[in-house]
């Protein structure tokens, strides 16, 4: 094979790295930039996710205390029963 032969193997050896190397650079932009939307997706539905249990602690603590209002409500609503059933000679 002779030196000029060499040479062009040589230089299309490089133009193929050349070729590898751009392409290699724009795989790991494509996966940075994927990577960086799945960050920034999970972000958003991790703080949904929070806000959500935010909420529903807040209902809850809501909700337990209607129920107390209400137990109380009942009980004092119970006791006027039996008194009134006292003075009414029913008991």
């Amino acid at each position: 094979m002779s030196l000029e032969n060499r040479m062009t193997v040589v230089e299309e050896a490089v133009i193929e790295l050349k070729k590898l190397v751009i392409s290699h650079d724009q795989r790991l932009e494509d996966y940075y930039k994927a990577m960086e939307e799945s960050r920034r997706d999970f972000e958003f539905k991790m703080n949904a996710l929070i806000d959500s249990q935010i909420r529903t602690e807040a209902e809850i603590r809501e909700l337990r205390e209607s129920t107390n209002d209400l137990k109380e409500t009942s009980k004092d609503t119970l006791e006027r029963l039996d008194r009134l059933e006292r003075k009414n000679g029913n008991k």
